[in-house]
């Protein structure tokens, strides 16, 4: 008996997206496992570690990424960057179409 497929072109088209949405989904799923298993993995060897001098080296590498780059601007980066809040606060603004037409 030969299969007939009596579905619609429009729900064919509907099912596919939701077969691909389900593969991308699957996908996701696995990627973030993998993370967590890696995280276990990298748990386990730090647990393992006995030089001390390495330990530090990892603390220091996990807390510097948590640093805000906010941080390690100079003062008169800050400065700036104070006056320029207060300007769009005021409302001195230039749209961005304009910068574009000045740059272009």
């Amino acid at each position: 008996m030969e299969k007939v497929d009596i579905i619609n072109p429009k729900c064919q088209y509907v099912l596919k997206r939701i077969r691909n949405s389900f593969c991308i989904f699957e996908r996701i799923k696995i990627f973030v496992m993998d993370i967590q298993a890696s995280k276990i993995e990298l748990a386990k060897m730090i647990l393992d570690l006995e030089d001390s001098k390495l330990i530090e080296e990892v603390r220091k590498l996990l807390t510097k990424e948590k640093k805000d780059f906010y941080d390690e601007f100079s003062e008169d980066q800050k400065l700036e960057i104070q006056y320029g809040i207060e300007q769009l606060d005021r409302g001195e603004k230039v749209p961005w179409e304009d910068v574009y037409k000045r740059i272009s």
